[in-house]
């Protein structure tokens, strides 16, 4: 009888292990192995090479006119600061805030090397402007000359009203003895009428007063109505618990309004 190594009875005894394992295990379900993708998908490496263009640059070449809001010019990073009457977005997008001239200019006064975009009112406008200069501003207002009528010469003087209000004033109603020129001693003592009045009604006049200013006292518009005989509620003073019986009335009407509100959405539920 041959001598077996031990090494080798060992190995086939593993081997005869394996075989009765996959004899054995013959009726279960097999493995089934996978191959991954080698391509990523939905990456970076997958996406377009070209983009779209980002448009940046001038959109308002210096001189042009825009309105508030519109972009004047598109950048990254700060190459253009705002200057006067424009602002700068988030992403760096400089923009007018109000109508006017588009202007590119620098300004040593401020920086040595920065460069501004800024917006005028008018297209005769330079900047920067002088530093000694006040800060323009259009406010939604435009400059127009006022045009005064020639004074109508009546009994008691003149009468000085605009254009406008030439149709609606009346004459000046003047003592005899009131000078006819105001001035600072006599400041006090001439008279105006300021409004037309209706048939019937006292005259009304404004008192020149300190300061050179036509005004009437408190107690005069107070009574405004009364003059120009305006029919009002009469008030009347021995009937104390008026106020408090209206009042109570207006409670009494806003609770039933609230329950009738009430049973409409319970009749709806």
């Amino acid at each position: 009888m041959r001598h077996i190594p031990q090494t080798h009875w060992q190995s086939q005894s593993i081997l005869d292990a394996f075989r009765s394992l996959a004899i054995s295990s013959s009726h279960h379900t097999s493995l089934v192995f996978t191959r991954p993708a080698s391509h990523a998908a939905q990456a970076a490496v997958n996406s377009k090479k070209n983009g779209p263009g980002k448009h940046l640059g001038a959109k308002k070449a210096g001189g042009q006119k825009v309105n508030p809001s519109q972009i004047i010019f598109k950048q990254r990073g700060s190459l253009w600061f705002p200057g006067e009457n424009c602002g700068m977005g988030r992403d760096h997008t400089i923009y007018s805030k109000v109508q006017g001239y588009v202007r590119y200019y620098k300004d040593p006064g401020v920086h040595p090397k920065r460069q501004y975009i800024g917006v005028v009112f008018e297209p005769t406008m330079r900047l920067p402007f002088p530093a000694h200069l006040p800060r323009r501003r259009r406010l939604g207002l435009e400059a127009v000359e006022m045009k005064t009528a020639p004074p109508r010469l009546t009994e008691n003087g003149p009468i000085y009203t605009s254009e406008e209000d030439s149709s609606q004033l009346t004459e000046v109603s003047v003592p005899p003895s009131t000078p006819r020129v105001p001035g600072p001693a006599s400041a006090s003592k001439t008279t105006f009428m300021i409004a037309s009045q209706k048939e019937g009604c006292e005259p009304h006049r404004v008192q020149l007063r300190q300061g050179y200013m036509y005004r009437e006292s408190n107690w005069e518009i107070g009574r405004t109505a009364e003059r120009l005989k305006v029919p009002g509620v009469v008030y009347n003073r021995t009937d104390r618990w008026k106020a408090w019986r209206i009042r109570e009335e207006k409670k009494v009407q806003n609770l039933a309004r609230k329950q009738a509100s009430m049973r409409r959405k319970n009749k709806k539920k």
